[in-house]
């Protein structure tokens, strides 16, 4: 699992949706078109803002892991989340298997705008979650290790590809359909047609 079937589920997701709103692979191109190879560098693609924001709204909207469950160890009471209102506490027994929607979660207005299911990278130029607020990547003691890796490697293939395609048109006009396994990937492919620079 770790980073080879999570790299390309990632890179096929952004593909996906570059190609349906070519007006950020346009963006993208014009970042890196002219960048010589040696600038490449790991440091200079996590510094880059676009392409990290075309990577973390990929993951807001097609989380690799859109759910995660755990069992409860001991009896445990949250804060909130009981009630009509999901406001008072609620307790959770031992045992008790807990489902977290990361998915759901990605789209929570209060956190990123009435406009959560459009792909626009630039809502992370001016919105920054609260931790737990987007999990990508998961959080806490359990988060990917291979974080910086994964975004490394997926930013440095965009960037690549960026230099030597110019057009990016997709070729399916179904909506993306996911396909939850271990991971979740897209279950129709990414069908897309590109013009090389």
């Amino acid at each position: 699992m770790a980073a080879q079937d999570t790299t390309s589920e990632l890179l096929t997701n952004a593909l996906f949706l570059l190609a349906r709103h070519p007006r950020y692979w346009e963006e993208l191109r014009t970042e890196f078109v002219d960048t010589p190879e040696d600038s490449l560098s790991a440091e200079n693609l996590l510094s880059s803002k676009l392409i990290q924001n075309i990577m973390h709204e990929t993951l807001r909207l097609h989380p690799i892991f859109p759910v995660i469950g755990r069992i409860a160890l001991q009896d445990t009471v949250l804060p909130v989340g009981g009630g009509r209102r999901h406001n008072r506490p609620l307790f959770i027994p031992k045992g008790s298997m807990v489902v977290m929607s990361y998915y759901a979660l990605h789209r929570n207005p209060e956190v990123f705008g009435n406009d959560v299911e459009a792909f626009r990278p630039e809502r992370w130029n001016s919105r920054k979650p609260e931790r737990w607020s987007f999990l990508g990547f998961g959080g806490g003691n359990r988060a990917c290790l291979g974080q910086q890796k994964a975004l490394i490697e997926a930013s440095y293939v965009l960037a690549r590809l960026a230099r030597g395609i110019s057009k990016l048109e997709s070729r399916d006009t179904r909506d993306w359909k996911g396909e939850l396994k271990i991971t979740c990937k897209s279950a129709n492919g990414c069908k897309v047609a590109v013009q090389l620079a």
